[in-house]
């Protein structure tokens, strides 16, 4: 279902930050159609989507609806008639009363159905006035007098309460039926009984009861759903509107000492379009309780029909606030909580990062966005590409669609490089694919370059060098007391072994011992100020691996070798460090191959 939220998402940038919304003429019935599976959490799943796209989806006028509230409520009926069905159909099976079997047929809309099992059961005076019983307004007053009467006249009490709630339903009444009690006789007392309890009907088949026959044919559709919940709010409908895990039992993954307390996602639905409609002020309305997970799924960390609901009714504007509420920070912060909701759901396994960045995309705040998709794509680095010529599946994804920032991606493979793999040259690297010059000349001149020189790992070391200054990081503010170090030892390095076999065989050129003499000089000033700052220990060495081969080569082309600095000063004290941080690293490097061996 994720995958049809990508499709329905427009995804844009917010200087540079990647974020998501949908659009107002997103429908649900798209969401319905791309259900798929046939468990039971895919049928409710599907069956929310469908209530929401008949409350919430456009209206195409047709057949004999004159307004877009009849159409809608037609189309409720019809679909309520669906979803009751099967419950209904159970029960009539499991009763021999033609009376009961009636108001199980009743429960799903079934009059005609109704008035044949009464006929069949011989109860002809019924089964005619069950079969008008979608009649006039004046039918059912007629009937709320009659039953009135025969309180009066202690009838009501020989009645079986089967007939007794098929008269009520005559009459209107689907909720409670009043009997006869105080100091009349026991043979003239009679049962007061909540209809829906009493038959064992569930919350829907309750609410059912009073969409058909609870009010008028000509009044609208929330009449209904406000009629029902004064009901329940008021303790005369007993039967709550509990969520399908909660009536048929089933494991969610969570064991919830509330459970009894949670509703069902339908019954929100219908409320939330009964306060767009009719702007109830009920204070226990709630959108985030609503949409909670453990209402829609039964589990708190399983949020995502809740989420994908949440996004689709916000695109709609149902969000449950009145023109009179404040209620826009609350919504904003139940998103965010759904969304986060979400985003820890899916964000153990690699094969759920495109998704769940998707989800981020939907955080109300830029920073927040930013700090939770750089989290995950650190995360799941492991999956991310490292070739730019064919990125893989994942990371076409994330940059196309999700446009999540590239400089991002490679930050996280720099961070992936160095703490798993170990390879710091490879880090460097991924820090010039994301532009981030700073960390790179920092790595490169506190740990990779210094730790390559004295591995003596030379062409290595150039070539990254060269990488470097071809991606621009000459540039970079300290290049001139950092990389520039590193350029200078190499070339001197290689002008040094060139002299010598040059000067043997006499051919050294006047341009290279120039060359050289002013890498030399470079060197010495780079690496006495080198030394007025702090640095870790294999930098040090570096730079006294730096120092000796300067003196080398000065010594060798007949300068007076010795501690000359910086416009001949001595050289200072850090870098006197450096030289006896050198020999104890070289002490301590012998001594572990020794042991080794």
């Amino acid at each position: 279902m994720l995958e049809k939220q990508l499709e329905i998402s427009q995804i844009s940038l917010d200087d540079g930050v990647p974020f998501a919304q949908l659009s107002p003429d997103v429908d649900f019935a798209e969401l319905a159609d791309a259900v798929q599976g046939d468990g039971p959490a895919a049928q409710q799943e599907k069956v929310t989507w469908e209530l929401a796209s008949i409350l919430f989806d456009k209206v195409d006028h047709h057949g004999e609806a004159s307004s877009e509230q009849e159409e809608r409520k037609a189309n409720l009926v019809d679909f309520w008639e669906k979803i009751t069905s099967s419950a209904a159909a159970k029960h009539v099976e499991s009763t021999s009363s033609a009376e009961e079997k009636a108001i199980a047929q009743l429960s799903t809309h079934d009059v005609w159905g109704a008035s044949e099992t009464l006929t069949t059961g011989r109860d002809f005076r019924l089964a005619t006035m069950i079969s008008q019983l979608d009649g006039d307004n004046a039918t059912r007053e007629g009937m709320v007098e009659q039953i009135k009467k025969w309180r009066e006249a202690d009838v009501v009490p020989e009645m079986t309460l089967a007939i007794r709630t098929l008269y009520e339903l005559l009459a209107g009444n689907t909720c409670v039926s009043n009997g006869k009690g105080g100091s009349v006789g026991l043979e003239n007392r009679a049962e007061t009984f909540n209809i829906s309890s009493y038959f064992g009907l569930d919350w829907k088949r309750a609410f059912g009861l009073k969409l058909w026959y609870g009010t008028s044919s000509d009044e609208p559709l929330d009449a209904a759903v406000q009629a029902f919940s004064a009901d329940v709010e008021s303790g005369d409908e007993k039967v709550k509107p509990a969520p399908w895990f909660v009536e048929q039992k089933v494991e969610t993954g969570w064991t919830d000492a509330k459970r009894g307390q949670c509703q069902d996602v339908l019954w929100g639905l219908l409320r939330l379009y009964a306060r767009k409609t009719a702007s109830s002020t009920s204070t226990t309305f709630n959108l985030g309780e609503i949409l909670t997970p453990e209402n829609v799924a039964g589990n708190p960390v399983d949020a995502r029909l809740s989420f994908q609901l949440f996004q689709v009714l916000h695109a709609h504007n149902v969000t449950g606030a009145t023109s009179d509420d404040d209620d826009e920070d609350n919504n904003t912060h139940t998103s965010d909580i759904l969304t986060s909701t979400l985003i820890s759901q899916l964000s153990s396994t690699p094969d759920h990062l495109p998704n769940a960045i998707l989800a981020a995309l939907y955080l109300s705040s830029p920073a927040a966005r930013t700090t939770t998709i750089r989290a995950l794509v650190n995360r799941h680095a492991s999956v991310l590409s490292t070739s730019t010529a064919e990125p893989s599946p994942i990371t076409t994804t994330l940059i196309n669609d999700l446009k999540v920032p590239k400089s991002w991606l490679w930050s996280a493979r720099a961070l992936y490089a160095a703490a798993v793999q170990g390879d710091h040259a490879e880090e460097i690297r991924c820090l010039l694919r994301a532009s981030d010059f700073e960390d790179a000349h920092d790595r490169l001149r506190t740990t990779v370059a210094p730790r390559m020189l004295i591995e003596e790992d030379i062409d290595d070391l150039d070539a990254l060098l060269r990488e470097c200054k071809d991606a621009g990081l000459a540039e970079v503010s300290g290049w001139e007391s950092g990389g520039r170090l590193y350029v200078d030892y190499v070339r001197l390095l290689g002008l040094y072994r060139t002299s010598i076999r040059l000067g043997q065989e006499g051919v050294e050129t006047e341009a290279e011992v120039e060359e050289m003499e002013d890498v030399v000089m470079r060197l010495m000033q780079a690496t006495a100020a080198a030394g007025q700052r702090k640095m870790g220990l294999e930098e040090r060495v570096a730079i006294s691996e730096m120092r000796a081969l300067v003196e080398r080569v000065r010594r060798e082309s007949g300068e007076e070798a010795g501690d000359v600095g910086t416009g001949g000063e001595a050289v200072s004290e850090e870098l006197r460090k450096a030289q006896v941080a050198s020999e104890r690293f070289y002490e301590r490097f012998a001594g572990s191959v020794a042991v080794g061996a």
